[in-house]
């Protein structure tokens, strides 16, 4: 999914790896929903307050709903819902820091979502429009990005 997500992103795997933190809310390959909630909310907290990143990445359902409860609970206000392919803004402790969260379906492969040509151009135009990208694509993959690579 890793190189799935490059493809999405128009990115080179070996700048990927280099430029974007990444992490798992689990840390293990099982979903515990009590501790993605636990991490996310740390994450959150981080970035309202001006110790983590001011753009969030969030890939799949659950991601995106273990963030909405974090946030939820820490009273950040107007972000009542985290749709896919939707991208939100809240402000975090003081006026000028502004925390940005785009949610993508998860590149695992397993998301139909992306057999649409139109979820990876709205994909793109979300993180584009976020700063998380360049506007031109810098990696182009050999393979298609839809299930399984195929």
């Amino acid at each position: 999914s890793g190189f799935r997500l490059c493809a999405i992103m128009g990115i080179d795997p070996d700048d990927y790896v280099e430029r974007y933190a990444r992490m798992n809310l689990c840390g293990t390959t099982e979903w515990v929903d009590e501790t993605a909630r636990r991490t996310a909310k740390m994450v959150a907290l981080n970035a309202v307050c001006q110790t983590g990143p001011s753009k969030i990445v969030l890939l799949g359902r659950r991601v995106a709903d273990a963030f909405r409860d974090a946030l939820s609970s820490i009273g950040a206000a107007g972000l009542q819902k985290l749709d896919l392919l939707e991208g939100y803004r809240c402000e975090g402790i003081s006026p000028e820091r502004e925390v940005v969260f785009v949610v993508l379906p998860h590149p695992s492969g397993k998301s139909r979502v992306w057999n649409d040509p139109k979820a990876l151009r709205r994909a793109r135009s979300l993180l584009i429009a976020a700063e998380v990208i360049p506007a031109a694509p810098v990696f182009v993959p050999r393979k298609r990005v839809g299930r399984h690579g195929k």
